[in-house]
């Protein structure tokens, strides 16, 4: 699926994103793994990849002094901004930017953090270096999503990776130069299977430091 493509179907899902219990689950099992296993600050500045709706840093806003929450998807920013201006916060900016293509000239960061994206992203190992130069020395990075599975959790659409190997994540990590802090399972998100069972797909948290 071609970079504009996504984001098309993106913009198509962002009214009704909210209304699955499953996202809003997860995305409470997301928030509230960071905050157990990464020393958030009101102090510090934060960047979340793949915002979406901000399930996610509507939570952790609270939490932080500033969060700068991108996603290319105009739709799903217009949910964000909505919830922004209704509850009046003043400490999160929205930027539509796909940050595969462009950079931030002049921006840094004390955390980024991404739920559920990575495994959207054909060249991680890009991503994840382009991470470790918008950091702050010291800076912390907590990546969520789904551990290797077998294809059904997007039956139908087209991913470039059906999970995660979470020990290959912190290799590629340490590569790069992050120092890794933990990998916990998180969560269990449960999909039917082709049979009408319920199929179980583990969500981890990798959280790591920049040396």
């Amino acid at each position: 699926m071609t970079n504009q493509k996504n984001v098309n179907r993106f913009d198509e899902k962002a009214a009704q994103w909210d209304e699955k219990p499953q996202r809003l689950e997860l995305a409470r099992a997301a928030a509230q793994a960071i905050l157990r296993e990464i020393p958030l600050t009101r102090q510090m500045t934060a960047l979340e990849f793949g915002c979406g709706t901000g399930l996610v840093t509507m939570q952790l806003a609270p939490h932080l002094g500033h969060i700068d929450a991108v996603d290319t998807s105009a739709g799903m920013l217009e949910v964000l901004n909505r919830k922004i201006q209704v509850q009046a916060l003043t400490n999160i900016t929205t930027r539509q930017i796909d940050l595969m293509a462009d950079s931030l000239p002049g921006v840094s960061f004390d955390f980024i953090f991404s739920s559920m994206v990575l495994h959207h992203i054909e060249d991680t190992e890009d991503l994840l270096r382009r991470f470790f130069r918008l950091l702050h020395p010291g800076g912390y990075l907590g990546l969520v999503d789904l551990e290797k599975e077998d294809g059904q959790f997007h039956t139908g659409e087209k991913v470039p990776h059906h999970g995660f190997d979470p020990e290959e994540v912190r290799r590629h990590l340490e590569r790069i130069g992050f120092r890794f802090r933990t990998s916990v399972r998180i969560h269990k998100i449960m999909l039917p299977d082709p049979d009408g069972l319920d199929q179980a797909y583990p969500v981890f948290l990798l959280a790591a430091q920049k040396g």
